[in-house]
């Protein structure tokens, strides 16, 4: 391991910097599984810094599940767990164009039901999309709120507000979060018209709940994906990107 005094002066804050060379090091197999980092304090003492920010940069590695700590015995390696993966999956469509299909109240379907917990004859608002790239579909988007009698329904503000604003919009930001399930689903009449795909083509589907703290189901959606534009990438172990 080098020895390195007055670390790097490139303007990124010096936790970052330090971060980042342990990082290199572990990818370059200089510290390796299981192995014990030097202490805080040789740490300290090589990039010249306080033992606050030394500490900051092992617990962001620790965070990223880098590395690992032990009480009394300092921060270890982790094992890369090349066989858990992570992805990244942007729903907001901000490099598409996208046109509004409906807007309406409807009576659910029974999936819909069962996934809004629904077990009676009351009604949901059904938000639909169509995702287009160049002019042509490549996704449809369904979403679906609990509707109560006689709240009004204002689309020029739902056309315009984010899916989790809308179903949280009397929750607090901490008091829900999002569950999200990916499949497949042959095409039928209407997703054949509206995706102009073929009737039977396969179709990536994304089921999305959002759920409050307390278990009440807020929010369901499902987006079609055509077979072009139906992919999705993870990652695992490390990565400097």
């Amino acid at each position: 391991m080098k020895h390195t005094k007055k670390f790097m002066q490139s303007g990124e804050p010096v936790y970052i910097q330090i971060e980042a060379e342990l990082r290199s090091e572990i990818t370059r197999g200089e510290l390796n599984p299981g192995q014990l980092l030097p202490s805080e304090s040789a740490l300290m003492s090589r990039f010249d810094t306080s033992r606050e920010t030394v500490r900051r940069s092992l617990k962001e590695l620790e965070y990223k599940g880098i590395l690992y700590s032990r009480p009394g015995k300092g921060y270890f390696v982790a094992e890369p767990q090349h066989d858990l993966y992570s992805f990244y999956f942007d729903d907001s469509d901000k490099d598409f164009e996208s046109e509004f299909h409906s807007i309406n109240t409807v009576t659910p379907q029974e999936d819909v039901k069962a996934a809004l917990d629904i077990y009676d004859e009351k009604k949901v608002i059904k938000i639909s999309r169509i995702i287009m790239l160049r002019g042509d579909p490549v996704a449809y988007d369904e979403k679906y709120l609990p509707y109560d009698k006689g709240e009004p329904l204002v689309e020029a503000e739902i056309k315009y507000a984010v899916f989790q604003d809308l179903a949280t919009i009397k929750s607090p930001p901490f008091a829900f979060y999002t569950r999200m399930e990916i499949g497949s689903i042959n095409a039928d009449n209407e997703l054949k018209k509206i995706l102009k795909c073929e009737r039977g083509e396969s179709l990536l589907i994304i089921y999305r709940y959002i759920i409050g703290q307390d278990g009440k189901k807020l929010g369901y959606g499902k987006k079609f994906l055509t077979q072009k534009w139906g992919r999705l990438e993870a990652i695992s172990g490390y990565t400097e990107t």
